[in-house]
């Protein structure tokens, strides 16, 4: 059961990062939304979410913005509510993968699997950098002469 989940986190985080380029709201609403789907089967499956000091930090950064948007402190409030839903996410995904990945065989194939996309996607970007004339894949126009300038961009967290 465990393995299985794992793979659907694994499919999650790919999905981000093959979409990430994509101009929109939509790429981070889908993985938001396998991210939040991820920690609700854990929840339903009543598996054991671990403790701990990486946990109270998650929580405790959903916190403060929640906080903030209650008390009426941020100064831009859909802003402040794209933030505490990414930061949800992330806390979700970290606690389904920190519940799926408790047996070594399934931690070591998952993190196996993100280092061989991880390595794949690297040598992807290097030829397309040399030979997309500013495409994504070689098939969505980026408006940039170079992939990689789009590339940069969602890295910053640009849209």
């Amino acid at each position: 059961m465990n393995r299985g989940l794992a793979d659907a986190i694994t499919a999650v985080l790919v999905l981000g990062i093959l979409t990430c380029w994509a101009p929109g709201y939509w790429p981070v609403a889908l993985v938001q939304v396998g991210a939040f789907a991820a920690l609700g089967w854990v929840l339903v499956t009543r598996q054991p979410i671990g403790g701990g000091w990486a946990v109270v930090a998650l929580i405790g950064t959903v916190a403060w913005g929640l906080g903030q948007f209650v008390a009426g402190a941020t100064v831009y409030r859909l802003e402040t509510g794209k933030s505490v839903l990414y930061w949800a996410a992330n806390a979700s995904i970290f606690l389904a993968a920190r519940t799926a990945c408790t047996a070594t065989v399934t931690r070591n194939r998952f993190l196996r699997g993100l280092l061989w996309f991880g390595s794949l996607v690297s040598l992807l970007v290097v030829v397309q950098y040399f030979t997309s004339q500013g495409k994504v894949f070689w098939l969505f126009a980026t408006g940039e002469t170079q992939v990689a300038t789009s590339a940069a961009r969602c890295a910053s967290g640009e849209r």
